[in-house]
């Protein structure tokens, strides 16, 4: 009797090991899951910042002025100005 009474404890050390591993291994998927959801929202985030200084872009040049960029420099200048040309021309016509 006394080889299956230890039997029994093996198993039942085993069964706490496995269940001790699939709960870790669930905590790592949420953790994993938790993180993709964050990086999601920082991608949106940034989407929606670039689209507001779009939006406030164009709306600096429906004004006329070239505003911040003009102040900060930089390769958007020369779009600005392409843009303010083009609209210029066709103001004309």
């Amino acid at each position: 009797m006394g080889e299956s009474e230890e039997e029994e404890e093996e198993e039942e050390e085993e069964e706490e090991e496995e269940e001790e591993e699939e709960e870790e291994e669930e905590e790592e998927e949420e953790e994993e899951e938790e993180e993709e959801e964050e990086e999601e929202e920082e991608e949106e985030e940034e989407e929606e910042e670039e689209e507001e200084e779009e939006e406030e872009e164009e709306g600096e040049e429906e004004e006329g002025g070239e505003g911040e960029d003009e102040e900060e420099g930089g390769e958007e200048d020369e779009e600005d100005e392409e843009q303010e040309e083009e609209a210029a021309a066709s103001a004309r016509t």
